[in-house]
């Protein structure tokens, strides 16, 4: 899942060390390990799967969810409707009569985005189970 946050900005010192500012003020520096744009797949309004790329976003394996900055997002033209207890995130798209949302979820005192989960399928021999169970050869 992914969390936004409106109180997040991203700001790169003169060390080329990356500082986290939080919406109380606080400041952690080296939490983050890289930048990049990342792309991420969610569920839109309709159901169907569809991808949303992140842009510079951070790299930082010391925080236990992804933290989603509201402000960057309507920086960049997104618009994010927030009511009691749920979301939805309009993502900027060049033809409006097909705009699609993405709906955001309360839990606890925290909004959360829903991703895809992606497995990968192994498929393996009625050979290769029984010798992975333990089982002698055939």
């Amino acid at each position: 899942m992914t969390s936004p946050n409106s109180g997040v900005s991203v700001k790169i010192s003169n060390r080329h060390h990356h500082v986290i500012e939080l919406a109380d003020g606080s400041r952690n520096r080296n939490l983050a390990l890289g930048q990049g744009d990342v792309e991420m797949d969610i569920l839109n309004s309709d159901g169907n799967r569809c991808s949303i790329t992140f842009e510079n976003a951070l790299y930082v394996p010391s925080f236990s969810h992804k933290i989603f900055s509201v402000t960057a997002a309507t920086e960049k033209g997104a618009t994010i409707i927030f009511s009691e207890n749920l979301g939805k995130l309009f993502p900027k798209v060049k033809d409006s009569s097909n705009a699609q949302f993405v709906e955001i979820h309360k839990e606890g005192k925290l909004y959360y985005i829903n991703s895809v989960q992606h497995s990968t399928k192994v498929s393996r021999t009625l050979k290769q189970w029984h010798e992975a169970l333990g089982h002698g050869p055939l």
